[in-house]
């Protein structure tokens, strides 16, 4: 009797050992990590676009502007579909031929090829227009969605290019300046984003009563340049 009770009580003693162990692991080693991970899930964040500044004509004319565009997005656990079957419906809004077969294979493929990487979120398109937003949610497929973004525009086409510059990709895959006015003035052009924080429920809805944060975007300023139109179109004219 008493070496069962001995055993019985070894046991116990091993359980509560394991328990308090496995106790430690979570609360104090791994602490930290699903804190974070709670925090996640409890809020969400969004950030608030910051508009670019234009660069003006001297009669204050746009030679630089900025209009509403999207970024095409795929949200890899909504999609309730064949991966192929998505690129597939996808790519013909992406090109600018739909007859041009071999063009619209080679979108299909791109597509299936970034929805084959270990990611839940893929950026899938940039800038793409309000009609070709409209055409897409119209189709209402679980996992696609969009966010604003700017499409930084030339009114005049070339004009004056070698003095404004363009707007490209920086290496995180934000709109950056390089060269001419649009390189030199970015900072003061690009301004600073906002950002929205907020409490969500266990769906992933918001709460409206919960603790929201709010840092406002700082828009881009306009620059006002010297640059004479006319002037300028008739000496390009005359050096071509």
């Amino acid at each position: 009797m008493t070496s069962r009770l001995t055993i019985l009580g070894l046991f116990f003693a091993i359980a509560a050992s394991f328990l308090l162990l496995r106790l430690f692991y979570w609360q104090v080693l791994k602490g930290g990590e699903l804190s974070t991970m709670a925090r996640i899930q409890q809020k969400s964040g969004q950030s608030i676009l910051a508009g670019r500044g234009s660069i003006l004509a001297s009669d204050s004319t746009w030679l630089t502007a900025s209009k509403q565009g999207f970024l095409l997005f795929i949200s890899k656990k909504d999609i309730k579909v064949d991966y192929k079957k998505v690129a597939n419906t996808l790519a013909p809004f992406l090109i600018k031929d739909t007859e041009d077969k071999k063009s619209l294979l080679k979108e299909v493929q791109r597509i299936e090829g970034l929805l084959a990487k270990n990611l839940v979120w893929i950026p899938i398109e940039h800038k793409v227009s309000e009609e070709t937003k409209r055409n897409i949610e119209a189709l209402s497929i679980p996992g696609v969605g969009f966010e604003l973004e700017e499409i930084r525009t030339y009114p005049e086409g070339s004009l004056a290019s070698h003095l404004l510059g363009f707007v490209g990709k920086d290496e995180a895959g934000m709109d950056t300046g390089y060269f001419g006015l649009e390189g030199f003035y970015d900072l003061s052009l690009k301004g600073k984003p906002g950002f929205l924080e907020r409490e969500k429920d266990a769906k992933g809805a918001p709460i409206l009563v919960g603790g929201d944060r709010e840092i406002l975007a700082i828009e881009g300023i306009d620059l006002l340049t010297h640059i004479d139109k006319g002037v300028q179109i008739m000496i390009e004219k005359k050096l071509s």
